[in-house]
């Protein structure tokens, strides 16, 4: 999400988790401390994590994506599945959000991801 979004700040203390109510399960909670930092003029692009060894949103592919999460211990046919989910997923909650209640994003932030998200859903499979 933070490459397709456009948040270079997404340092380990900026990740949590949510605990199940049993609570000896633990997944990534879905969003934390989210900021769409891409589109600044100040922004260098770099992220504060590595993802498949690159360190520049610009640099990184669907494939990388995918081959972060096998680095992690997911079978790649279910990391590229997670990696596809996911961008359809970021598509449809901007198609769905109302963005005039979003006063402090400007237009070019929007126009930035949704460029970012088309640029990987077109290196996505096709099936």
């Amino acid at each position: 999400m933070t490459v397709a979004i456009g948040t270079t700040d997404a340092h380990a203390k900026n990740h949590s988790f949510v605990r199940h109510p049993d609570g000896a399960r633990l997944n990534l909670a879905p969003a934390y401390d989210v900021s769409m930092h891409e589109h600044t003029t100040v922004s260098s692009g770099r992220l504060a994590l590595e993802v498949a060894g690159k360190d520049t949103i610009a640099s990184i592919r669907v494939d990388d994506l995918a081959d972060e999460g096998g680095s992690w211990g997911m079978a790649p046919p279910r990391a590229q599945r997670v990696v596809a989910q996911t961008l359809q997923a970021i598509g449809d909650a901007l198609a769905d959000i109302d963005r005039d209640a979003q006063p402090g994003v400007p237009a070019e932030a929007w126009e930035n991801v949704e460029q970012r998200l088309g640029r990987l859903a077109g290196q996505l499979p096709r099936l």
